[in-house]
């Protein structure tokens, strides 16, 4: 009974592990740092124009 209930936790351990992971990497990946304009990739915010502001690339 004991070994199914480990087991079960270590389940659940892995599971939020990988949710945790999973959003930080959707969350650095957004995040892109910058000094000038040029730094920010076209791609990213394709109709609108990539601007560096206060070191992040944002869509403007």
């Amino acid at each position: 009974m004991q070994k199914k209930k480990n087991m079960a936790q270590m389940h659940l351990f892995v599971y939020i592990f990988i949710i945790i992971l999973s959003l930080f990497i959707a969350v650095t990946n957004a995040l892109i740092f910058c000094f000038e304009d040029i730094n920010c990739p076209f791609d990213k915010c394709f109709p609108q124009l990539p601007k560096c502001i206060n070191s992040f690339c944002e869509c403007v």
